[in-house]
């Protein structure tokens, strides 16, 4: 009986594809390769056991240097779970990889779809960042979500992609509920309000359950209006999204009643976290006395 060297008890899963003596010294001195070995061998051992079904040992045998050998580990996983996730179609394409790879080039949500529902190895992979916004919506959804009595389901397949992934982080931040009662007075349809919203750049960092709870109806009313109404409190939005990051909702109430956005928007955020609210309301307004006597 031939005794069995290193390589044998290394590795396995792989001796019948690497018999060269050269490689399979060098994969058994390979000690990061032995590690991944180790700890996903569960998953190597299914995935080869498909590809035997349906490709030759050449064949496998690059597979295997391309998708186990060269591969980060959770890049080799993501690949794993597809693959073996994929439609008979997707699996017998022997370039399965080169499709991952163009996937992946898409974005990690396009990467999870793959994950979850196959490989895509004809030309409509390129829809997949489309299904992937999809197939979050059909996640994220409740049914319940309406504006002005019309259901989000009745005008999603209406709305572009870009207005899709937009609902969907509205969706996400738990404000779309809400709609009905801080929106109650817009004469807008359900989707002229997101094209709208969207268009001002008013999004889930200023549209959130926290904001809504932080700063209460009335105050994020007047605030979206103000961004909606005003093209030069637009330029506050991002240090906006800053203090609500840190959590001063009563000095957004002071500067929104005192008329001071256009001040605020050319103001260091960072510099606040050690200030009153006082204090920074006196230095906004010095700041606007300066504007208004430029304008001047």
């Amino acid at each position: 009986m031939k005794k069995k060297n290193s390589f044998d008890k290394k590795f396995p899963l792989f001796v019948k594809y690497f018999t060269d003596a050269t490689i399979q010294n060098n994969m058994t001195d390979n000690a990061d390769l032995l590690r991944k070995y180790n700890a996903y061998s569960e998953s190597i051992e299914f995935f080869l056991k498909e590809l035997d079904k349906r490709f030759d040992i050449d064949t496998i045998k690059r597979i295997i240097v391309e998708a186990i050998i060269k591969l980060p580990d959770s890049i080799m996983v993501s690949l794993i779970t597809s693959y073996l996730n994929s439609s008979e179609e997707a699996k017998l394409n022997p370039d399965f990889i080169a499709y991952y790879n163009k996937t992946s080039n898409m974005g990690k949500a396009s990467v999870e779809y793959i994950e979850r529902y196959g490989l895509i190895t004809d030309r409509s992979f390129k829809d997949i960042p489309k299904k992937a916004v999809d197939a979050h919506y059909a996640d994220v959804r409740s049914g319940a979500e309406q504006f002005n009595g019309v259901g989000l389901d009745e005008i999603y397949d209406t709305l572009t992609y870009p207005e899709r992934r937009f609902i969907i982080s509205l969706i996400e931040a738990k404000i779309v509920e809400d709609f009905d009662v801080l929106f109650e007075k817009f004469n807008f349809s359900f989707k002229s309000l997101i094209t709208v919203l969207m268009t001002r750049g008013i999004d889930a960092g200023i549209l959130n359950k926290a904001v809504l709870n932080g700063l209460g109806e009335e105050y994020l009313l007047i605030l979206v209006c103000l961004f909606l109404d005003n093209d030069e409190a637009i330029s506050s939005i991002a240090n906006m999204k800053n203090l609500f990051s840190m959590e001063r909702y009563e000095l957004v109430k002071l500067i929104i009643n005192e008329n001071l956005l256009v001040a605020f928007a050319n103001a260091d955020v960072n510099s606040f976290a050690d200030k009153e609210d006082n204090q920074i309301i006196e230095e906004l307004k010095k700041k606007e006395l300066v504007l208004t006597k430029q304008e001047n």
